[in-house]
């Protein structure tokens, strides 16, 4: 496991569960930039609740995942060193400054991080707080207790006819 960088992804690297997840990424040949990816989503996942314990986070409801999604809508991007990217004069139309795309990479890479801990029995709740289909903002705390996959309610702008760029300009509604 030397080919990991763990310097981009400290909090990461220092716990035994979170390290063995991506250990076991390493072994089962994963491309090293899904690896990197997967590293450094979970880091920021670990460093969104500074002051959660861990064994806390890994028995997290989904309530506490709908925070953490929430709170990616309106965290401000970094670049791979840490520090904050110059992107001052960047919002995307969905109002956030990371790209729907990156936010949704992150909820993929936690809801195989808890997939993996269910699986392995880290996790004493056998249910994914990660739930499909969990990329919007501002959803009601009654649509977070519900079991059912709520669908994403997408409306495209009318200047993009292109499906590629109607994809990409997508907005994610709130329910």
């Amino acid at each position: 496991m030397s080919d990991m960088n763990w310097i981009c992804c400290p909090l990461v690297a220092q716990n035994s569960t979170t390290r063995a997840f991506i250990e076991q990424l390493i072994k089962e040949r994963k491309s090293p930039s899904t690896i990197e990816n997967y590293s450094r989503d979970l880091n920021d996942f670990l460093s969104a609740f500074p002051d959660v314990p861990f064994p806390d986070l890994l028995e997290a409801d989904e309530t506490q995942i709908a925070h953490y999604v929430d709170w990616l809508w309106a965290c401000d991007a970094q670049r791979g060193s840490g520090h904050k990217a110059d992107r001052g004069n960047i919002t995307y139309i969905t109002g956030s400054k990371l790209a729907p795309t990156t936010i949704r990479r992150r909820i993929s890479a936690l809801r195989s991080f808890y997939r993996w801990a269910i699986r392995l029995r880290h996790r004493h709740d056998s249910i994914n707080p990660v739930r499909e289909g969990m990329r919007k903002m501002g959803m009601a705390p009654s649509d977070i207790g519900c079991r059912q996959s709520v669908g994403t309610l997408c409306r495209c702008h009318p200047r993009y006819q292109c499906p590629g760029q109607a994809r990409t300009m997508c907005l994610l509604l709130p329910r």
